[in-house]
């Protein structure tokens, strides 16, 4: 249990934070932030599984033990903070996604398809591929409305016998159909989105 935090110091976001250091006086203010926040952190998510074990039963989470922090949310925080509190959680899990794929991107471009493949290519060719990978997940045609209905149809799609395959597959899928099929019907939405294929291209 005590190593289950050694995957972490592989972690790419990590090696980025290293490498962006403007010289070896950082490192030891950086480690010493990097170590307080870690053990608050840390300790915040151990507390709360210790005290949703005195408080909850498995049986009212549902049987599924990581629904403790909402649970506790909202069972013991008035709803606006209980509100609040989740939104703060979800920002936290967007941060660290959008991170994530700006790094992956740059890792495919620049460490394998520079390095290895076009030693010589030119740091505004460079820039110019790296953009057109991170926005490749984008849609130009992805409107507001569709990507509400998704998210909402995501969420509905965890009862009945979806919840066998585990939560992350249906949501996937099913917000994924649902926000081309109301973006493409969003005629109002649609309209709005006049130059958006090419910003997307870098033109």
């Amino acid at each position: 249990m005590a190593a289950i935090g050694i995957g972490f110091l592989g972690s790419p976001q990590v090696f980025v934070r290293f490498i962006s250091m403007k010289d070896e006086k950082q490192i030891l203010p950086g480690t010493i932030t990097a170590g307080v926040w870690t053990v608050l952190a840390d300790s915040g998510a151990v507390l709360v599984g210790i005290f949703g074990r005195a408080i909850y039963a498995p049986a009212g989470l549902g049987g599924n033990v990581e629904n403790i922090l909402p649970e506790m949310a909202l069972g013991l925080l008035p709803a606006f903070f209980a509100d609040l509190f989740i939104a703060m959680v979800l920002s936290a899990i967007m941060s660290t996604i959008d991170s994530l794929l700006v790094v992956a991107s740059s890792a495919g471009v620049r460490d394998y398809w520079q390095k290895s493949k076009h030693p010589g290519m030119s740091d505004d060719k460079l820039m110019s591929l790296t953009r057109q990978v991170t926005l490749s997940l984008c849609w130009s045609k992805l409107t507001g409305l569709g990507a509400k209905c998704a998210m909402v149809a995501g969420l509905m799609s965890w009862s009945g016998y979806l919840e066998a395959l585990d939560v992350l597959l249906p949501s996937f899928v099913v917000g994924f159909l649902v926000a081309i099929v109301v973006s493409l019907k969003d005629a109002k939405g649609q309209s709005c989105l006049d130059g958006v294929a090419e910003e997307l291209r870098g033109e």
